[in-house]
């Protein structure tokens, strides 16, 4: 199976999420100090429902408003619509709806906890095995969802009807190799005379081509114009 160089994105997805992770480790710090100092269950309550929906309500709204959050961004990757365009709020819901049921579950047990006094970060093991196997089976449907399409969707990215691409996107139309920006319709490459954007990856293909050299597509030409070629 080809993958086109703007969906070649999983190891950048991958450490995307830890650079994430270290945008929160202020709040973690902050979080140990809560319950080693403070005694007040109000207290604790507030702060562990703000701490349970820090991470979901930063990605919801990093990928909702920019498409990236902090760790794509860095890592050169952005979630975009299937078609191309900016994802919407409600995509970027829809993307973390997966994951949400266990953020409920966590804070639901966890706070049951806090109300007797107690850290809501050491439930009992049987409860944390229960979930932490229900984890597992869902990183590994998600994993076997990435690697088994083309574009490298996830099971998220189904849902949410979403793509991950690259920001900066091979551009060989010159001798040396260089790099041009990805737009919200596509890459934005040089086509030179003679040549199309594939309908697929967006790179350049000759006129008269019957595939793109980079993501195989097969085209067709009707009136003059390159039409993706229907398989019988």
């Amino acid at each position: 199976m080809t993958v086109a160089w703007k969906y070649r994105t999983f190891w950048r997805r991958f450490w995307a999420g830890y650079v994430d992770a270290l945008v929160f480790v202020p709040l973690g710090v902050l979080d140990y100090f809560i319950w080693q100092h403070s005694t007040s269950i109000p207290l604790r309550a507030l702060w562990f429902a703000i701490y349970s929906a820090s991470f979901p309500a930063y990605s919801i709204l990093t990928q909702g408003l920019f498409g990236q959050t902090l760790g794509k961004r860095v890592l050169g990757v952005r979630v975009v619509d299937v078609s191309g365009r900016a994802l919407t709020m409600m995509q970027a819901l829809r993307r973390e709806a997966i994951n949400l049921p266990f953020v409920f579950w966590s804070f639901n047990a966890g706070l049951a906890l806090v109300g007797r006094g107690e850290n809501p970060h050491q439930l009992e093991q049987a409860e944390v095995g229960a979930a932490a196997w229900l984890g597992f089976g869902l990183f590994a449907l998600e994993l076997l969802t990435t690697l088994t399409n083309s574009k490298r969707r996830a099971l998220h990215d189904f849902i949410a009807g979403s793509v991950v691409v690259r920001t900066r996107v091979v551009d060989d139309t010159d001798s040396d190799e260089t790099y041009v920006e990805e737009t919200e319709n596509g890459p934005a490459v040089a086509i030179a005379t003679g040549q199309f954007a594939c309908l697929e990856c967006g790179r350049p293909v000759n006129f008269g081509a019957s595939q793109c050299t980079s993501c195989d597509q097969m085209f067709d030409y009707q009136n003059g114009q390159a039409i993706r070629r229907r398989m019988a």
